[in-house]
């Protein structure tokens, strides 16, 4: 098990992406923790208190109020908020939407044993964290989906919640057409060139937001696919209808 954050896997978070990159997720803000305050994100979660040496639970400090009150008036509400290397949920259910900076201080007051895991790691590898804020989307399972790309190719998409059932009547060959496009000019802004992203394409505008990107790597869910027996290399969009997985061509890769 990996106790630290790797340095190339940073590369991934939101503060390293290019503006031109970072515009493919609509309005996002973010603030970086310092140590000090990265320390008091962990110790909100009591398991992990001994952890970093510490008892009690301690204190927010005034100066890291001030600017969470700050970012959050900068963002439309309500809010989804989440740290550099991963959200705030816990199993499969994303936490309520935030409103105003004192719901973005009780989340972080309660950031849970994940993140502040997570968050645990980052600081083992000398990697900073931060504090992200976005307007909330509301995104059904079917919307959500994982692009795969290798050496500035997309190689694959997948449904990103594998057991999300894509509705009958959703014209797919349509859905793959503006994955694909969108995939062309995400890549085209990129900093990595391998990597997989996490975009929301919602059903009711036809539009595609970024949510994140990840590593290509074991480490990361391949959603539909599998790493060892079937990789995200087919250049097909794999989705799930009727209780079995559909690939789609994916015509313009």
């Amino acid at each position: 098990m990996i106790s630290f954050i790797r340095p190339e896997a940073a590369e991934t978070f939101v503060e390293h992406w290019p503006s031109a990159f970072r515009a493919l997720a609509g309005p996002l803000v973010y603030r970086t923790l310092t140590e000090t305050e990265t320390l008091w994100l962990i110790a909100q979660e009591p398991s992990l208190r001994h952890t970093i040496g510490m008892r009690d639970r301690p204190q927010m400090e005034l100066s890291l109020r001030k600017a969470l009150i700050t970012l959050t008036s900068q963002v439309k509400m309500p809010l989804f908020a989440r740290i550099s290397p991963c959200s705030f949920k816990e199993g499969a259910l994303l936490p309520a939407p935030i409103v105003g900076a004192d719901g973005l201080l009780r989340q972080l007051q309660h950031p849970g044993h994940r993140a502040a895991s997570m968050a645990l790691h980052c600081l083992r590898g000398g990697v900073p964290v931060s504090v992200i804020v976005r307007p909330w989307q509301m995104i059904r399972p079917w919307e959500e989906f994982r692009l795969f790309f290798l050496k500035g190719g997309l190689t694959a998409i997948s449904q990103h919640h594998p057991g999300a059932q894509l509705p009958r009547h959703y014209k797919k060959r349509a859905l793959a057409e503006t994955l694909c496009a969108f995939a062309e000019r995400l890549i085209a802004v990129s900093h990595l060139d391998t990597l997989t992203a996490d975009v929301f394409a919602c059903a009711d505008t036809n539009e595609v937001l970024l949510i994140e990107i990840n590593p290509w790597s074991e480490e990361t869910d391949p959603s539909l696919y599998d790493w060892h027996k079937a990789p995200p290399v087919d250049k097909m969009l794999r989705v799930r209808v009727r209780d079995r997985v559909l690939p789609i061509p994916l015509v313009r890769v």
